[in-house]
């Protein structure tokens, strides 16, 4: 469980927690402001990063002794402008990421560089490093994962956008099919990580060759 962490690695743990935290809520804050802008001004209220408001009190529990959280926002369709706006506000979640994941790369890139020519020696800086590295990671995971086509995810209500014809999930079987889609992906969520760190790590080594 990810509370154990706390006491073999107490830096380890409250960096990951504030890392996901604040990664989860600018996440729905995009899905929020996107919303807002696009006609459901009743989200004005989570045009903020308060995890208490963009996460819950469950899921930062969750997330302390199991290392699983999610964020909401109740968007209202009925007050959007069009059918684009949907797929626009699953996009802007994900943007937040992509956005967290780039500023990391870069970062992590420059520190390794500045660190190469022999400013090693301090253990502040190897942590600064090490949380650099651990937001890229992490937000690379977030933007894969919820850029997956599953109900509830991101990735779903853009693919409705594009297949607006394609078969509700009604049916025990299709309930059936979807419930072993989702196993698979938390099945394939370490794996994620293993591709995060090599997408952080490898145009470092390639950079400094």
């Amino acid at each position: 469980m990810f509370i154990e962490v706390l006491f073999n690695d107490p830096y380890r743990f409250f960096m990951i927690f504030l890392i996901v935290v604040f990664s989860i809520c600018l996440h729905e804050f995009c899905h929020a402001w996107a919303a807002v802008t696009e006609g459901d001004v009743s989200l004005r209220d989570h045009l903020t990063l308060n995890p208490l408001k963009q996460m819950g009190v469950m899921s930062i529990i969750m997330f302390l002794f199991l290392g699983i959280a999610w964020g909401s926002v109740p968007v209202r369709k009925e007050l959007l402008r069009n059918r684009k706006s949907e797929w626009k506000i699953a996009l802007a979640g994900p943007a937040a990421n992509l956005l967290l994941y780039l500023i990391a790369s870069l970062c992590f890139l420059l520190l390794c560089k500045w660190l190469n020519q022999g400013n090693m020696e301090h253990i502040r800086t190897k942590n600064l490093l090490l949380a650099v590295l651990t937001l890229g990671v992490y937000n690379f995971v977030l933007l894969i994962f919820n850029l997956l086509p599953i109900p509830g995810l991101d990735g779903w209500h853009i693919l409705k956008y594009f297949f607006p014809n394609k078969p509700e999930i009604k049916s025990e079987w299709m309930k059936g099919i979807m419930a072993g889609v989702i196993l698979a992906a938390f099945f394939f969520i370490p794996y994620l990580f293993k591709l995060g760190y090599m997408v952080m790590l490898k145009p470092v080594q390639l950079f400094l060759q």
